[in-house]
Formats: structure tokens, C-alpha cells, sequence
């Protein structure tokens, strides 16, 4: 069985910091890391397993950041993550989704979970975050203490936040 979260919040940081904007999940975990207001549980991740669901099992929400190629409107993009099972789970890769279902089928529970996107340029090994990155990278941390703030002020018992696209 698998032990409980140190925390109510489990941040996933999906990527790699010696390929360029790779990087952006690992630099908003840093930027995070020692914030005296944060109650989190801070995961460091090249990519995700299916060992995640087990980090994930007693968490009440989690929240995955990774980088995305894909050009994003303002630069980030935030979304719910849902659940599903996977026909095959890969043992070198997964959705969010995929790890949310094997949490739900293993553990029989599934936290609240935020995906987080945040828009790359640059890939190249040895390099750092691009400045358009690192851009991107501010106004999602930005967004996401706001929600951290409002949710925290909601009863989640009664609410569930979803920011507006």
C-alpha cells in the first residue's frame, strides 16, 4: 500500500533541464521550492511512470507542469486532468491521464488534478531556458499562485475552481 502525501498538493515537474525549454517545469518547481506559503509536495520528474500513481494516491489535488512545443495563446495553458485507462501502459512513458487511471484502478481513489503547459521554443542539449521561455515560465507562476490564493479561500466541499481559459 502506498504511504500518504506529506501534503495535500503534489506538484509533478515533467522534463529535462539540460535540453533548453525542456527545462520550464523543473525552473517553476525551483521557483517554488522554499516559498514559506506553499504546502506541496515538489516531484522532479524526466517523465512519468506508472510508479507516479503511487506518489499521487493520497494527494487531494495534484497539478503536472511540462513544456509544450505547442504555441500557446498566453503562453501557458491550464486544463483538468481526468482519468483514463489506458489499453497498455508503457513503462518508459505516460499521460497524466494514464497515471490518473492507474491511480484510480490500483489505489481506488484519484486526486483533483491541473495539467499546466507551458510554451517552449528551444530544445538543444546544454542549453538553458530561452527568453521567450522564461517569459512564459513567470506569467504561468504568476497565474498559478493566484489559483493557490483562490482556492485555497473556496470550500472545496461546495466548489471547484477552474480558471477561465
Amino acid at each position: 500500500m502506498c504511504e500518504p502525501a506529506p501534503n495535500e498538493l503534489v506538484i509533478l515537474g515533467i522534463g529535462n533541464d539540460s535540453r533548453g525549454d525542456d527545462g520550464l517545469a523543473w525552473a517553476f518547481l525551483d521557483a517554488l521550492e522554499g516559498d514559506p506559503h506553499l504546502q506541496a509536495q515538489l516531484l522532479y520528474r524526466y517523465q512519468l511512470q506508472p510508479e507516479d500513481a503511487d506518489a499521487i494516491a493520497q494527494a487531494k489535488t495534484v497539478v503536472f507542469v511540462d513544456a509544450t512545443k505547442d504555441p500557446l495563446e498566453r503562453g501557458f495553458h491550464w486544463q483538468s486532468g481526468l482519468p483514463e485507462r489506458q489499453p497498455q501502459v508503457h513503462s518508459h512513458w505516460l499521460p497524466p491521464s494514464a497515471v490518473l487511471g492507474l491511480c484510480q484502478e490500483v489505489f481506488g481513489t484519484c486526486p483533483e488534478a491541473y495539467i499546466l503547459a507551458i510554451s517552449g521554443e528551444q530544445w538543444e542539449l546544454g542549453q538553458g531556458l530561452s527568453v521567450p521561455a522564461k517569459k512564459r515560465l513567470k506569467a504561468a507562476l504568476r497565474f498559478f499562485r493566484q489559483w493557490l490564493l483562490l482556492s485555497s479561500s473556496l470550500n472545496p466541499a461546495h466548489t471547484t475552481f477552474l480558471p477561465p481559459r
